[in-house]
């Protein structure tokens, strides 16, 4: 049982979490991308953040086949 569980019913461990509990309609890039859109959070996810403003960047490394 997660710690939070103990406190509240309704907390759920990541495993536990559907995408769709988080955000309904979710995408990798939207539409209009800017650069302060992309923000670190505490999860120490800037090696993530880094390849997917990359990505954004570059077409053609979005779309490139190995």
């Amino acid at each position: 049982m997660a710690p939070c569980a103990v406190l509240r019913r309704d907390c759920k461990v990541p495993a536990e979490l559907l995408i769709a509990d988080i955000c309904s309609t979710p995408q990798l890039f939207s539409n209009n991308l800017q650069d302060v859109q992309v923000k670190q959070g505490i999860l120490g996810d800037c090696w993530c953040l880094c390849v997917s403003v990359a990505l954004q960047k570059s077409k053609y490394l979005l779309n490139k086949q190995s």
